[in-house]
């Protein structure tokens, strides 16, 4: 009884007298929710990777603030993100990847994109046309419609948009413009290739939009694209220049556009070459000029001598390109990957091409390839190649052959049912 009274006479801040007995306030018995806590989760290194993979950049950038541990699994996605980059060829996106160069990022930017994506002269007004009431008056240019358009400062709620458009199109499209005139532009990307220590891929192409164009999407209201001409043989040119300029080594090279201009500029300095010649051992080429088909070919075969380590080779033309327009036999003495796409020959002809390498070659694609002859001209020509050659998979039109002999036999049926697709 006596210490029942000591503990009713003693009541701390943390409790309340109730007959004489110390009780726990109400608000001290709630329990605090397992969520709210501060602390930081205890996960495995491989599960923060995984959670790394499937985050978006902007949670990337969240997670590395958490910890060492966090921001190591981060940093190794973002490696990721860019392994290839793809860039517009301006300022922006050529300062941009010279600083991506230089983050640190393992693997960062072992293949480089240069999209042939530009912004074009017009600017878009889609679905702002009332804002410009002069756009379809006849004799005046666009530009002087804006700058009419801009004077006359139509009071209407979407103006402001309009007007953030024309003006933000006319700064970007005059500093694409001062690229294209500058002499410097070659110095600034061949010392981008020098920076980028960890490329050995390079690609002309228009597969894939650059880093940067949403950006511009929302300030002019239109994405730049591959139109016209005049900036994409700009594109190839100066690309190739920067490539002899820096002497960069490279694995893999591919000119999806302009094949005809990069074979005529490569003719003209093939000693600046050499040194890219030594080092490539995949070349992809893309011949867009169908009128100047026959001039490609005789300057492709003096393109070729300088590259003696080409190990996979892939030709894509424009129409059915006629084997007979090669004036001479091209030496590839290491080559065991050839993929060509568009090609008309007889079946002498096209053994006659490839048996040469018969020592090294072992993947063999021929896509839309017209074989001239007899009915079972594919099959016989399978056969050729099969008694003659060491080849691993054989790829011919949407039948693709790999295995043991005996199992290209019970496909040969199928190749010779689509003779006449095929002829």
């Amino acid at each position: 009884m006596s210490q029942l009274s000591n503990v009713a006479q003693a009541p701390t801040s943390s409790t309340r007298e109730v007959s004489g007995v110390g009780v726990p306030p109400v608000e001290t018995q709630l329990v605090q929710p397992e969520c709210l806590t501060t602390e930081k989760p205890v996960l495995p290194p491989e599960v923060w990777g995984l959670i790394a993979r499937y985050s978006d950049p902007e949670s990337l950038g969240n997670l590395r603030l958490v910890s060492r541990l966090t921001e190591t699994s981060a940093c190794s996605v973002f490696a990721g993100h860019f392994e290839t980059g793809r860039m517009m060829l301006s300022k922006g996106c050529l300062e941009f990847i010279r600083q991506l160069s230089e983050s640190g990022l393992p693997g960062v930017v072992n293949t480089l994109e240069i999209c042939r994506d530009h912004l074009g002269k017009e600017v878009d007004l889609v679905g702002l046309d009332l804002l410009h009431p002069y756009a379809t008056e006849t004799g005046l240019s666009q530009q002087e419609n804006i700058q009419t358009y801009i004077a006359s400062r139509v009071t209407v709620p979407e103006a402001p948009l309009a007007e953030s458009r024309i003006i933000a199109h006319a700064d970007l499209f005059a500093k694409q413009e001062e690229m294209r005139s500058s002499s410097s532009t070659v110095d600034s990307l061949a010392n981008l290739l020098l920076s980028l220590k960890n490329m050995k891929a390079l690609c002309i192409n228009s597969h894939n939009k650059p880093w940067g164009t949403k950006g511009i999407k929302r300030l002019t209201g239109r994405f730049p694209g591959a139109d016209g001409t005049e900036f994409q043989d700009f594109i190839v040119k100066t690309t190739l220049l920067a490539i002899m300029k820096s002497q960069v080594s490279l694995d893999k090279l591919s000119i999806l556009y302009g094949g005809y201009q990069a074979i005529t500029l490569a003719n003209q300095s093939l000693e600046s070459l050499k040194k890219l010649g030594e080092s490539l051992h995949s070349l992809h080429l893309v011949c867009t000029d169908d009128d100047n088909l026959e001039r490609w070919v005789v300057g492709f075969c003096n393109f070729m001598d300088i590259f003696p380590h080409i190990r996979q080779l892939e030709l894509t033309f424009p129409v059915s390109f006629d084997l007979k327009l090669l004036p001479r036999p091209i030496i590839l003495r290491e080559l065991e990957s050839f993929k060509v796409e568009c090609m008309a020959c007889t079946k002498d002809e096209l053994l006659e091409f490839i048996l040469p390498y018969k020592d090294t070659l072992r993947k063999l694609h021929m896509e839309s390839v017209a074989i001239d002859g007899e009915p079972g001209s594919w099959s016989s020509l399978v056969h050729k190649i099969d008694e003659s050659m060491l080849l691993e998979e054989l790829k011919v039109g949407p039948f693709t052959m790999s295995g043991t002999r005996e199992e290209w036999e019970d496909q040969l049926a199928a190749v010779d049912s689509a003779d006449y697709e095929e002829d």
